[in-house]
């Protein structure tokens, strides 16, 4: 039986896809900009990628990188509109 490969190992695509469509369901649960910027910056960790998270009422600003390159060689910026969540 094949196991799966860990997210740690997907692309550096692939693991970028994967934190953006978290931050965009915490934000639409109503998740604090504190907490989700919070969570978002935890996970990024954990796949081996620096994140830094803005997050208000109607969009996230994300930016990313891969700590294994040298800087500005792996800088990814994603704007993010999104309709306002309500407060949970």
């Amino acid at each position: 039986m094949h196991s799966p490969t860990p997210l740690s190992d997907a692309s550096y695509a692939a693991r970028i896809h994967f934190v953006i469509e978290l931050a965009e369901r915490l934000h639409a649960y109503g998740t604090t900009s504190q907490r989700l910027e919070g969570a978002i910056t935890s996970v990024a960790q954990k796949l081996r990628l620096e994140c830094e998270p803005w997050s208000n009422p109607t969009g996230l600003i994300l930016t990313f990188s891969d700590p294994l390159r040298p800087p500005g060689e792996s800088d990814t910026t994603r704007v993010i509109r999104l309709p306002p969540g309500e407060n949970d």
